[in-house]
């Protein structure tokens, strides 16, 4: 008779390895915290898109004048292997 459902541990054994986390439920007020997070907000999507694109025209002019270029935390490890 084979193992037939039995894992790989053999007779009255469970499967071999660790069991699946089990799936977690989202609380009752899951979606309503959704709603409510300020980073859904189209506005303050928006003005960071305009910040970034503002913070990338500084970089560009920069390199087109060989100044150099603030990249701020990136900048660090950068120099870190100089």
């Amino acid at each position: 008779m084979g193992a037939g459902g039995r894992g790989k541990g053999g007779r009255g054994k469970g499967p071999a390895g660790p069991k699946a986390a089990p799936i977690a439920r989202p609380s009752w007020d899951y979606e309503a915290k959704i709603k409510s997070r300020p980073y859904g907000d189209q506005d303050e999507k928006e003005r960071r898109e305009l910040e970034r694109q503002r913070l990338a025209e500084e970089r560009m002019r920069a390199r087109a004048e060989e100044r150099p270029v603030e990249l701020g935390k990136d900048n660090e490890a950068w120099q870190g292997h100089m």
